[in-house]
């Protein structure tokens, strides 16, 4: 996917920790680790940010691309408070099929209305269940897994990422044989300080 990005919230500094391993030899007595990033730093959720996406279609066999004159868009609408805590409402569309969605920023992670992990940056490498409120329709799915990206180049520069992947298994009306095969790989592309840059899905 390509985009422009019309609005960007500021990035967070990154703090680093030490600490003392007793009876380590004078060279290893300190050692530094980063903790892991806020998450926010990745979803970038701020009332009134806007991104705005080209969407095209690539043959892989053919090498054909179509694009679409309509555009996709993702939008963080407002906040608001749920049992004492304060959720993010996004609103948009993806290939263009609107969604909203509600999230709640712990840490390094993100959290759905549901208490279901969204997004994390403490787990990479590491699956984990997706609620069912967070796959589109006709969709099912029991990972997903958040993964070192490449280095994405989109209009508006060039970025590391952290991709958020899930495979997925479509009902027959939505084009899926019915069985346990993956029908449906989709990734979405984060870069820090930016957010969403990309999204892809791909059929096997």
């Amino acid at each position: 996917m390509r985009l422009t990005t019309l609005l960007l919230a500021g990035g967070l500094a990154l703090l680093w920790s030490s600490c003392y391993k007793e009876g380590a030899e004078p060279q290893d007595r300190f050692r530094f680790q980063a903790p892991p990033t806020a998450v926010n730093d990745y979803l970038q959720l701020s009332i009134g940010n806007t991104w705005v996406y080209e969407v095209y279609q690539l043959n892989t066999q053919t090498g054909e691309i179509t694009l679409y004159p309509k555009r996709d868009r993702q939008q963080v609408e407002l906040d608001t408070m749920i049992k004492g805590r304060r959720y993010y409402a996004l609103a948009g569309s993806r290939m263009g099929t609107e969604y909203q969605l509600l999230l709640r920023l712990s840490g390094p992670e993100a959290i759905d209305a549901y208490g279901r992990l969204y997004f994390a940056t403490n787990l990479v490498g590491e699956p984990y269940s997706v609620s069912k409120n967070l796959l589109p329709e006709g969709a099912s799915s029991s990972e997903a897994v958040v993964q070192e990206g490449p280095v994405v180049t989109v209009p508006h520069g060039t970025y590391a990422t952290l991709v958020l992947k899930q495979e997925l298994q479509l009902s027959p009306e939505f084009g899926g044989d019915g069985g346990d095969a993956v029908d449906r790989i989709d990734r979405a592309y984060y870069a820090e300080g930016v957010g969403l840059i990309k999204y892809t899905q791909y059929y096997p």
